[in-house]
Parts: structure tokens; sequence; C-alpha cells
């Protein structure tokens, strides 16, 4: 008579990998986005609910978009921005929303070999390798994910965090850039009771600098159309969020297939 094999879930193999370990490193990509934030809290809570082991949420650079800087704000997402890291043989890292070998986040910089790997972007990068691996990339979101695992043990996220994780959603689907799936579906139907919808309003109409409209106006006079393609170009702008701004405002225009926005922020040009 053969027996029958126990299939763990994707959370209980992750919590096996942790739990060999003191502490854990959460590592999301630089500049995090809602994404990345969502999905790097939501194992934050998993394993100290679960593990009770210390646990620091890191990325590197900064909060751009005022819809981003004002969930921080409001939710108060328990996220660290540094510009080194060093972890000792105790510390598991983990890579949230990003992906082993990429250049865009404190773990690669850092020569960091983590244990775990959770994202919604394809890579092919020997993560098979590690103890944990979960790229998922049918997924709306790696929030969808991570919020997943919280489901499946049975964790509360608590309103902050799951409004946090709709917004997550919300930013990976806008302009049905993705699909929902029905993993994204159901964690949306399951949190959908437990966030505040008068916070995500808010994120959402978060409120602009003046200076913000100045580089509008002129990121519209300085945009040229060839064909299906929108070019823009700023010689000057006060913040960096207008780069990506506008070019999710000028895709939307009927007719445009493809954006290209610049901008000179400093020293530097944003493309």
């Amino acid at each position: 008579m053969s027996q029958a094999t126990t299939i763990q879930s994707p959370s209980d193999q992750l919590l096996a990998a942790l739990n060999k370990y003191q502490g854990v490193a959460i590592i999301m990509h630089d500049n995090p986005d809602p994404d990345a934030i969502a999905s790097g809290w939501a194992i934050s809570v998993l394993v100290q609910e679960k593990l009770g082991i210390p646990v620091r949420l890191l990325g590197s650079g900064a909060i751009v978009r005022a819809e981003n800087r004002h969930m921080v704000d409001l939710l108060m997402p328990p996220i660290e921005l540094v510009s080194e890291l060093e972890l000792d043989g105790n510390t598991a890292g983990v890579l949230v929303d990003c992906g082993l070998g990429t250049t865009n986040h404190l773990g690669t910089r850092s020569g960091i070999h983590p244990v775990a790997v959770v994202d919604h972007h394809l890579h092919r990068n020997g993560e098979g390798k590690l103890p944990f691996v979960d790229i998922r990339p049918g997924a709306a979101a790696t929030a969808s994910i991570t919020a997943g695992y919280l489901r499946e043990q049975g964790v509360d996220p608590g309103m902050k965090l799951a409004t946090a994780i709709l917004y997550a959603i919300r930013t990976e689907t806008c302009g049905s850039e993705t699909a929902h799936s029905p993993m994204d579906r159901a964690v949306v139907t399951w949190l959908t009771d437990l966030a505040d919808p008068t916070l995500l309003a808010e994120i959402e109409n978060a409120p602009l600098d003046l200076e913000y409209f100045g580089d509008l106006v002129l990121a519209m006079q300085r945009t040229f159309i060839y064909d299906d393609a929108a070019l823009c170009f700023l010689q000057r702008a006060s913040g960096s969020e207008i780069v990506g701004e506008v070019a999710d405002l000028l895709v939307r225009c009927r007719g445009i297939r493809r954006v290209l926005c610049a901008a000179i922020i400093g020293k530097d040009l944003l493309l």
C-alpha cells in the first residue's frame, strides 16, 4: 500500500526555509513602488506572526510618486531606505518584486546570496538553486502572491496592510498592462472587506505640489507625435515623478502605442 504524500503550500515552504535563521531581511527593488512595499510588508507580517523572529523591510533610493509617498504617510509600512546592506550568516535575505542577479536592488550590489525570491516577473538567473523560489508571471502583482501566503496561514493582514495590497494590485493593473488572474481576483475579494476604501481614495488623490503642474504644462508643450509614437523631453523638472506620470498620460492618447519621456533633474537624465 502506497502512502499519500503531503504537499506543502508555498507559505509552508517559505516558512520552513526561513525558520533556520535568527532574522530575516526582506529586500525590495530600488525606489520601491506599492507592489514591492506591500509584498515585503506581507512577508514581514507572516514571519513575525509565524516564526517570531526579527524582520527588516529594506530598499534603496527614494519613494518617488506623490501617490506612493502619500500611501507610506497614511499606512506607515515598516520600510527602511538605506544605501548599504550587510547581512551576517544568521540572517536570511528574501528578494521581493525583484530577481537574483539584477542590479536594481541592494542584494546584488551588496553581494548577498538570498535564501528566497518571490516575484511576478519572469527571471532566468539561476533562482531554481535557491532554497525557496516562487515566481508567477501570470500574477498581476507580487502582492497577490504574498497576500496568498497570509491567507494560507490564517494571518489577518490588518486594515492598513490590506489597503496597501489592494492599492498595489490596482497600480500593477492600471491601463490593463496586466490582467487579473484567478488568484488576483480571489485576493481582491478576500481583502475588500478588510481594507479601508476611504484611505484608498485618499492615496489615489494624493496632493500635488504647485511645481508639478508647471512641469506638466511644460511637458505637454515639449511633446512631439511621430506616427504612433510620442516623444517628450524636459530640459528641467522639479521632481522625478513627472517622467513616469507624463509617459502614463501620453500612452492613453488614442493612436499612441509607444512613448519615450525624458527629463533632466539636477545632473541626471531620467528616461
